[in-house]
């Protein structure tokens, strides 16, 4: 396995399918992807969607195509399993310490204000579960502290058993995190959620047998014929009813990571790729350091530079050299993370992951 933090902690050490490695770098372009959508532009107003339906329908069907990236990101991690150690953690939390760091000082000489560096402040970015990685690690977190008792769990529970408690989850994930909101689910944006997400993807695991004899292209059909449903019924209410696009409840309703069209979409993609096997050294790399695009690029510092710069991209440009630009851009994004991620992969292996051992060593003698 390679020294990436999720890759690490989330797959088995036996043969890497090549092909889900590829579905966390499409995902990682899904999320780059996701945040040059509505959060740099913003929902269509109503005006716009009726009078000019088809664009609306255009941006609205990107949205619903990237939003399933992160529960394929969970699935992934639920189909191999997360086989919990202290090194796989402390790596975790060091890529998001070094990342949360490095984004501070990248911000800081970007935007010109390198003068106003504060010792403190760089100390406080080196709080991972604080600062590095938004809602997401502290959830990705949480899971793999649970991840034991989940796997415990799962060994004992036949496929049957798995399929029904899956089925009543999602009834009552339904009904209390997506419609009524009567638990505290975030929209999806939860360790609740992502639990659920990776029950799902053990479960898929086991019934591969079953699954695998549908041609894969199949589920692509799925994947954007429901992504597109959900964008035509988020466009439709909002036209005949009139309810504007940015109040919160419309959009959650079919863009949140709760929405069941959202994971039924997530699955379908998920699918896809799993129903291939093929190995590639260059894709097993390159997946291995995806989530330092993430970690860069949604820094607190950082992220509004990037929607800046893509808010500047689109002034007084036709749509297609917008989104060539827009697609060269973000694939310079992901690019450079995954440059810089090779200093973090080579300070892991020569200093901390050494220092880290010899502490483990430490307790141990300490308390055997």
């Amino acid at each position: 396995m390679s020294d990436s933090s999720i890759s690490t902690v989330s797959s088995i050490k036996a043969h890497r399918n090549s092909s889900l490695e590829l579905l966390r770098i499409l995902s990682m372009f899904l999320v780059l992807l996701l945040h040059a959508n509505f959060t740099t532009f913003g929902f269509p107003s109503v005006a716009e969607a009726r009078s000019n339906p088809l664009p609306s329908f255009l941006q609205l069907s990107a949205e619903a195509l990237c939003i399933v990236a992160v529960n394929t990101y969970i699935l992934i991690s639920g189909y191999f399993g997360i086989r919990m150690q202290g090194k796989g953690l402390a790596n975790l939390l060091f890529q998001s310490s070094f990342y949360s760091a490095s984004a501070y000082l990248l911000f800081l000489v970007i935007s010109g204000y390198f003068t106003a560096f504060k010792l403190s402040t760089l100390l406080t970015q080196c709080m991972p579960l604080l600062k590095a990685g938004g809602w997401f690690l502290p959830s990705y977190v949480g899971l793999m502290l649970l991840s034991p008792l989940l796997e415990r769990a799962l060994t004992q529970l036949k496929t049957r058993e798995l399929g029904r408690y899956l089925l009543l989850y999602y009834i009552l994930h339904t009904i209390w995190v997506f419609f009524f909101k009567t638990m505290d689910g975030n929209d999806g944006y939860s360790i609740f959620s992502f639990i659920g997400i990776y029950l799902l993807g053990a479960y898929l695991k086991r019934t591969k047998v079953h699954w695998s004899k549908i041609l894969r292209w199949k589920f692509l059909a799925g994947y954007i014929s429901i992504s597109l449903f959900s964008a035509l019924l988020f466009l439709g209410i909002s036209i005949i009813t009139g309810i504007t696009l940015e109040q919160a409840a419309l959009p959650y309703w079919f863009m949140s990571y709760a929405s069941p069209l959202v994971i039924a979409s997530a699955v379908c993609l998920f699918l896809f790729f799993a129903s291939r096997d093929f190995h590639s050294k260059w894709i097993n790399t390159i997946a291995g350091s995806t989530l330092a695009v993430y970690l860069l690029h949604c820094h607190d510092g950082l992220f509004p530079l990037y929607r800046e710069y893509i808010w500047q991209l689109h002034f007084n440009k036709p749509i297609w050299p917008f989104l060539l630009e827009l697609l060269a851009f973000i694939v310079t994004v992901f690019g450079v993370s995954i440059l810089i991620d090779q200093l973090r992969l080579v300070l892991w292996k020569y200093q901390v992951l050494p220092l880290y051992l010899r502490i483990e060593t430490a307790v141990k003698r300490r308390f055997s």
